[in-house]
């Protein structure tokens, strides 16, 4: 159907008699307008050019989805006013009164619309610079040139025909679109053309599209998502979820633009993976090892065929789990010198840990807004051949891809630790480089010479004299971005890190021009929890004033850092910049509800079960939001009184040794049931089995060895060992009754 077909003749002719001057709603070349606010429009399709930080599109878009409702509401009073006129006008004789009283109320519903858009852009305004101000105005007045304006107009009234055209066969349009195109006719021969954009805006909004011509989450596909292996047999029915448009298009975009449209903090990707049937049975029947099979890759109209993909991480590792497996994505395992966009690898998130889908995306915001080099985070729907997988955090790799693009020496050094290991905490347990090479695996091939360099990096940690020490890391470290990542991680509760107490999930990148390290943590999906396996106080135990992660284990950096005045001085001016910037409650509570929002509508039919692995006690993600948003309250509240009130520092090696009775100061016999035992609730949790009853015990233990009763603790232990199908002390006996 054409758009001018879904004009109404009586609203046309209506509309031209009250619109005599053809030319006076249009905004003319001196309007101050121009000047005070910025359309939104404008401004994110030229937020390059306008330099906007990530924190500023995310304010941004929380000021436009405030507004949404009433926008929303009063574009709907329009419409039934509107009808209301075309019902009167379409008698034979017109009720004058009854026309009058009618037409007055659709131009003050007009008026309101107006006010409120207005409102909106001059909320935008003020979060503007001065000099992002006076180039978004110059790119308005650019933007209100004749040519320019009616260029977009064509533009848009062809994303709205193809959207058109693609609906065809589901039948007739949608009824908004026919009320409201009803007046486009009328506007363009009265010359209001800046009102025909703003009503194709609302159009394209209505089919399902931004304003540039991109899907919006949750708009419904068409039905028949089908079921595979990888989706639960007994999923909901997912006829909800959109599948891949492929009319946008990102062939011919250079890297740089394909990448950030692949990584934009306010879109959800959507990623078709093809498998064939062979090749996935081949990938199921290997786990737990995670083997590469072949497959295709499309987003937008971009199909790469020939990559390689796995099932990613300890999580998905298993044969029998039941929550959602992460997958990842190599472009270059087939051909050497093949790349998407420039991307060697890319890689999608379960989120299914403590810190769920919001933690990694907002984290990593967090420290790229500060400038500091670290991974892209979004979100992403998967399809694979053709079923609905769910909602994936869409995550950068730190790969020599990364490196090239993001840090100064090309041929850095790049070192991951994945899964600890001797050194991990950066503690120098040997002089022989050739002793860390498990614990720091190359990523790159000058960091197989380096590790000189790494023992010398560790050596200067342990061993500078304290008078020296804090000059030596300057010298050596990258320090005011690491002392920013660790008030992140603390502010954030990513306890799952070398700032957190478990040294693994982070990147070492050794400069080799500047001879300087750099800190990259990784792997941000544990997060914004208060207590963590019945054991680990996050919020009890983390002190803001006093950066030593809530656990007693040697941690050699954190440890000389605190102990030297004036750096921890430092450290403690960074956290509270951090704090109030990034860690505010009502703003960062904001971001999180966007970013649900923004994902909420394919949640709905997201197969897999709707929580963390990590948190059994989870309902819903309504739950698990409200929880993050718990967290951040507290977190800010506690952090804010201990920055002001650091106490004395017997004060706080009085509490580290308080800590250490509690976890680390046992029999060593205890301390193995422990482990054993949460090794067990591990394997248990990855087989997805239900260890709430075991995990619900499990602080019983630490009030009891705090209270120094162990003979009623070991009782518990054995007894919770017993339950879990382990024999206490020794081998594990299979999995319990379920």
């Amino acid at each position: 159907m054409r758009i001018a077909e879904l004009a109404s003749p009586c609203l046309c002719i209506f509309l031209l008699a009250v619109s005599a001057d053809s030319g006076a709603a249009q905004q003319q070349p001196g309007d101050p307008l121009q000047s005070l606010v910025v359309s939104p429009d404008e401004l994110m399709r030229h937020r390059e050019e306008t330099g906007l930080t990530e924190t500023q599109l995310e304010r941004i878009h929380v000021l436009l989805q405030k507004a949404e409702p009433e926008i929303r509401e009063l574009d709907k009073r329009a419409r039934d006013s509107i009808d209301r006129l075309a019902r009167l006008l379409s008698k034979e004789r017109l009720d004058e009164d009854a026309t009058r009283k009618q037409l007055d109320h659709f131009l003050e519903i007009q008026k309101e619309q107006q006010r409120r858009h207005l409102w909106t852009m001059i909320q935008i305004r003020n979060e503007l610079t001065p000099e992002q101000r006076q180039t978004a105005t110059r790119i308005a007045q650019a933007q209100h040139s004749v040519e320019a304006l009616e260029q977009r107009l064509r533009e848009k009234l062809a994303r709205i025909e193809t959207a058109m055209r693609l609906r065809a066969q589901a039948g007739p349009p949608p009824p908004e679109v026919v009320s409201l195109m009803q007046n486009f006719p009328a506007l363009m021969q009265n010359g209001q053309t800046r009102e025909a954009e703003q009503l194709l805006d609302r159009v394209i909004g209505t089919l399902g599209l931004d304003r540039e011509g991109k899907p919006q989450p949750g708009q419904a596909p068409p039905p028949g998502i089908a079921q595979t292996t990888l989706v639960p047999q007994n999923a909901e029915d997912s006829s909800q979820v959109r599948p891949i448009d492929a009319t946008l298009t990102a062939d011919g975009l250079d890297d740089a633009k394909a990448q950030e449209e692949f990584y934009r903090i306010d879109e959800v990707q959507t990623i078709q993976l093809q498998i064939s049937p062979e090749n996935m049975q081949r990938m199921l029947a290997a786990l737990p090892e995670r083997i590469y099979v072949p497959a295709s890759f499309q987003w937008r109209d971009v199909k790469v065929d020939n990559v390689a993909v796995r099932l990613k991480g300890n999580s998905s590792s298993n044969p029998h789990q039941s929550h959602k497996r992460s997958f990842l994505i190599k472009f270059n395992e087939y051909e050497a010198d093949a790349r998407f966009f420039g991307l060697q690898r890319v890689s999608f998130d379960n989120g299914v840990q403590f810190g769920s889908l919001f933690s990694e995306p907002i984290v990593t915001r967090i420290l790229r807004d500060q400038g500091l080099p670290t991974h892209r985070a979004n979100y992403a729907r998967i399809f694979l051949n053709g079923d609905y997988l769910g909602v994936y955090v869409n995550v950068e790799r730190i790969d020599m891809s990364f490196v090239q693009q993001h840090l100064p020496d090309s041929n850095g050094a790049l070192f991951k630790v994945d899964e600890g290991g001797p050194g991990s905490n950066l503690q120098l347990v040997s002089d022989a480089p050739s002793f860390y090479k498990k614990t720091f695996e190359p990523k790159s091939d000058s960091a197989k010479k380096a590790y000189a360099h790494l023992v010398d990096f560790m050596r200067m940690i342990n061993a500078a004299e304290p008078d020296e020490f804090a000059a030596a890391l300057e010298s050596s470290l990258e320090l005011d971005d690491f002392l920013r990542v660790s008030a992140v991680m603390l502010f954030s509760g990513a306890f799952d890190q070398l700032t957190g107490g478990s040294p693994h999930n982070y990147y070492l990148y050794y400069d080799t021009q500047r001879d300087r390290w750099r800190y990259l943590p990784w792997d941000l999906d544990v997060g914004f929890c208060e207590e963590a396996f019945g054991r680990l106080h996050v919020l009890a135990d983390w002190n803001a004033a006093w950066p030593l992660p809530p656990t007693p284990a040697p941690n050699p950096l954190l440890e000389r850092i605190v102990a030297d005045p004036a750096l921890l001085q430092r450290y403690r001016q960074v956290a509270r910049t951090v704090l109030e910037d990034y860690f505010e409650p009502k703003h960062l509570c904001e971001i999180i509800d966007a970013n649900y929002k923004r994902i909420q509508p394919d949640l709905e039919s997201d197969p897999f079960p709707h929580q963390r692995v990590t948190v059994p006690g989870d309902r819903d993600y309504d739950g698990i939001v409200e929880s993050i948003k718990s967290f951040v309250r507290k977190r800010y509240t506690s952090a804010v009184q201990q920055l002001e009130n650091p106490g004395s520092e017997a004060d706080f090696k009085r509490q580290r040794q308080q800590l250490a009775g509690r976890q680390g100061s046992l029999p060593p016999h205890l301390a193995d049931k422990i482990r054993q035992l949460e090794q067990r609730l591990g394997a248990m949790r990855n087989e997805g089995q239900d260890i709430l009853p075991l995990q619900s015990r499990m602080p019983q233990i630490p009030r009891l060895l705090q209270q120094g009763q162990m003979d009623e603790a070991e009782r518990l232990l054995d007894q919770l060992l017993e339950e879990a199908g382990a024999k206490p002390g020794g081998t594990l006996q299979g999995p319990p009754p379920r």
